[in-house]
């Protein structure tokens, strides 16, 4: 129904998907809570969002959903409610200090603890721990 605002682009090296998500103005970070692993994981999509200051989208039930409400940068909703991720996105949409505010703190939360530099200590130290040294 709107052809001149959605564009499949097909599959898009790490490079150019990061360079569209710091143009974008939301990011989603939705995934099945049905499948237990992403109830414990927090992939690396959240974690780019943070990176690039922009507001998130998660579904309920997963470890992002977590990191997202935890860190205050963005919402929640059931992903298999297409009616409640309407209304985020209409929310977000009409409230650019609210998505400015989440940006902020989701930047704020990556510089103070998920950068990689900061990631790239925690697990050395991980790893040390576990090797007794």
């Amino acid at each position: 129904q709107m052809p001149d605002r959605i564009e499949f682009i097909g599959r898009i090296d790490y490079d150019e998907a990061l360079e569209r998500s710091a143009a974008a103005d939301l990011l989603f970070v939705v995934r099945s809570s049905e499948m237990p692993i992403y109830r414990y994981i927090c992939g690396c999509k959240v974690l780019e969002a943070m990176m690039c200051n922009k507001p998130i989208i998660a579904n309920a039930g997963t470890a992002t959903a977590a990191k997202v409400s935890a860190e205050n940068c963005g919402l929640v909703v059931d992903a298999e409610n297409v009616e409640e991720i309407k209304e985020a996105i209409i929310k977000l949409r009409d409230n650019p200090g609210l998505c400015k505010e989440f940006g902020a703190n989701a930047r704020k939360a990556y510089e103070q603890r998920y950068s990689w530099e900061i990631m790239e200590q925690r697990l050395i130290d991980l790893y040390r721990e576990l090797c007794g040294s």
